[in-house]
């Protein structure tokens, strides 16, 4: 009777922590799993005290002197100067190299007058490069005050020239009237687009025999031919037709005291002499 008490006692205490605590698996589970929670917010915080100590030291570097430009390099300048150039960009030696506005830069550059586009190129060794492209005068305008302006394909007004840097140009240059050119760096606008696509359209013998192209207060167009011919291109459309109609028009008839020549309609060309 009594060993059997015993050994009954002595069952229900060891099983009593059983029921009333955690299976020591379940329990050890845990232990691991909060371990290894507190490994994962230990390899967060060093990491973002890593990134921290980068970024900290990457911004101190772009602002110290390590990087700064040391170096501000143009090409391809013929028109512009140097230091018209580096004025435009707004850079200096001392800017933080990292931290200049490549475009901006070359936006500011690209105003200037004779400048059709620029690039700004940066090396870590503090070079910064700015490579110019510049534009050709394509024709001439006069000024209001009746000066020759140089003018390119677009209608950009490039610079405002003598009358002996005019006759020095080669090839010579086409001179439209009827049109006055704005300051240098501003556009003649969209009444010179005709004007504009003569000039292009022009062969080169034809643009040997061409002293001018003219835009009449109605805003047609003609050419003026040596000797002393006019050609009446009328309104600025089909101008490459009307263009070629006038090279086989010259090489088929007798230009002997031709005074005018219209080619308003292409294809039915009309000629008036001037009387013998």
């Amino acid at each position: 009777g009594p060993s059997t008490g015993g050994r009954g006692l002595s069952t229900r205490t060891a099983e009593r922590p059983l029921e009333e605590g955690v299976d020591p698996r379940i329990a050890a589970r845990r232990v691991a799993v909060a371990a290894d929670r507190r490994r994962r917010r230990l390899r967060w915080t060093a990491w973002v005290l890593v990134a921290a100590t980068v970024a900290a030291l990457a911004w101190y570097l772009s602002r110290s002197s390590l990087l700064d430009v040391e170096v501000l390099r143009v090409d391809g300048v013929q028109q512009t100067t140097p230091e018209e150039v580096l004025e435009a960009s707004g850079l200096s030696p001392g800017d933080p190299l990292l931290w200049i506005d490549q475009g901006a830069a070359a936006a500011g550059v690209e105003a200037l007058p004779w400048v059709a586009s620029a690039t700004v190129h940066r090396n870590l060794d503090g070079t910064v490069r700015l490579a110019v492209v510049e534009r050709q005068p394509a024709l001439t305008v006069a000024t209001p005050e009746g000066a020759p302006a140089l003018v390119d394909g677009t209608g950009r007004v490039l610079a405002v020239v003598g009358p002996d840097e005019l006759a020095a140009h080669d090839p010579p240059l086409v001179s439209v009237e009827g049109l006055t050119a704005p300051v240098p760096g501003q556009s003649l606008g969209p009444a010179a687009e005709g004007a504009l696509a003569v000039v292009e359209g022009l062969t080169p013998g034809l643009r040997s025999r061409v002293t001018a192209v003219r835009v009449t207060a109605e805003g047609e167009l003609e050419l003026l031919l040596v000797p002393d011919i006019v050609v009446e291109l009328g309104r600025p459309t089909e101008l490459d037709t009307k263009l070629a109609s006038l090279v086989t028009t010259l090489s088929l008839i007798d230009q002997t005291d031709l005074a005018t020549l219209s080619l308003r309609v292409p294809g039915l060309p009309t000629a008036t002499r001037r009387a013998p």
